[in-house]
């Protein structure tokens, strides 16, 4: 992917993003749904398909050449969709689905929602166990880019993306659209507001080392991507700085001595609650929310952060085909974008979305962002950056 087309097409007056070489929450427990009841969640127990890995039989309505108009395959497509009468999403922020989605809801009361919210590392081996076994429970799964390059590609469906047109082109990955990238959250430090003055907060990545931070910090056991992140983003012409970036860590780790927490949102709220005063790494996502419910937290104006891309899939077997794209389509329109970027606080990249509210204020704090590639998010990459990490705190 050609990053600096990725980027220029992102500023647009959005946001303002830096490139050199160019929480992951809780498991949650079984999915919920709305409107209630919807069915159970996925389990070991389920019916499984008639065929391992085969194609679905339900009749598939798609964009092609060939359609009448936008208009008549729209019909189409909600016909097929209302007689599927359900659509399954999973996720590591599955938890909010009915919030970004009430509209979506709204407008189609005769299709079940049924979520289930887990990390990534969770979803995807759950989906390539059942696929094993020809066991097809999920129909769209929206995650990071670097959770869906773990899935085999067999697995994800081809589609031609009806909103693609209004994203930057690099948005849609190849060229068979197995995935669309449409929003981007970043990670660092956040500090508690009421304790800590924002002229005593940290002003760069170095000074979260500082030994008067020792016994006021947290980090989350689960960023085992962080060394790499800032690996990518310390490097330069494609190479990874580890050195640089295990040094960072292991002065941080030495110097602060910080206390080791699960998950996102729960340290954040603690944070906020003064627990500890410096959260280490942090989701903007998780920050932005735990700001909108009036916590008094906010993030180190450190010179840059790392992002990744979110992604939306449709699975190649998906057991609700056309109720998956009529939800993809949804969520990747001008209002879904807008909302989910709303209400997930994400930085949406559909240009149509630009007044989204976290697009508005990296725009007026000309915050900058490095758009960790995905081709140093390789498997080798991520596994020394999760032993590092694990050795790091102790794991």
């Amino acid at each position: 992917m050609t990053r600096t087309l990725y980027v220029a097409a992102i500023v647009m007056a959005v946001v303002v993003v830096s490139l050199s070489a160019c929480g992951k929450p809780a498991p949650q427990p079984p999915p919920t749904t709305a409107p209630a009841p919807a069915a159970p969640s996925p389990s070991p127990t389920a019916k499984p398909s008639p065929t391992p890995l085969s194609p679905s039989t339900s009749p598939l309505v798609k964009p092609s050449p060939s359609s009448p108009s936008p208009v008549d395959r729209q019909a189409q497509l909600e016909a097929a969709a209302k007689k599927e009468g359900k659509v399954v999403l999973w996720s590591p922020h599955a938890k909010i689905a009915t919030k970004f989605l009430a509209k979506f809801m709204e407008r189609y009361p005769w299709l079940q929602l049924e979520t289930w919210d887990a990390t990534g590392t969770v979803l995807i081996e759950k989906l390539v166990s059942e696929a094993r076994v020809g066991r097809h429970s999920v129909d769209v799964m929206a995650m990071e880019e670097q959770g869906v390059r773990l899935i085999p590609k067999d697995l994800l469906a081809k589609y031609d993306w009806p909103s693609a047109a209004k994203y930057p082109s690099e948005a849609l990955e190849g060229t068979e659209g197995l995935y669309m990238r449409d929003a981007l959250a970043f990670y660092g430090p956040v500090y508690n507001t009421k304790i800590v003055p924002p002229t005593k907060a940290p002003h760069s990545w170095q000074d979260m080392a500082d030994p008067k931070w020792k016994g006021k910090t947290a980090v989350p056991l689960d960023a085992d991507e962080a060394p790499l992140m800032l690996a990518a983003m310390w490097g330069s012409n494609g190479k990874l700085a580890w050195e640089e970036s295990f040094a960072f860590w292991r002065e941080v780790s030495k110097n602060t001595k910080p206390k080791t927490v699960k998950g996102y949102s729960e340290p954040t709220r603690l944070l906020g609650a003064g627990e500890y005063e410096l959260f280490l790494w942090d989701a903007s996502s998780i920050a932005l929310q735990a700001q909108l419910a009036g916590l008094p937290v906010a993030f180190a104006s450190v010179d840059r952060f790392p992002a990744a891309a979110r992604i939306k899939t449709i699975l190649k077997n998906a057991p609700h085909p056309n109720a998956a794209r009529l939800l993809v389509d949804y969520i990747t329109s001008t209002e879904g974008s807008r909302i989910y970027a709303d209400v997930g606080a994400y930085i949406s990249l559909n240009p149509e979305a630009a007044e989204a509210l976290l697009n508005r204020q990296m725009k007026e704090t000309g915050t900058k962002l490095y758009i960790v590639p995905t081709e140093l998010e390789s498997m080798e990459n991520l596994k020394k950056s999760a032993d590092f990490w694990a050795a790091l705190l102790g794991i």
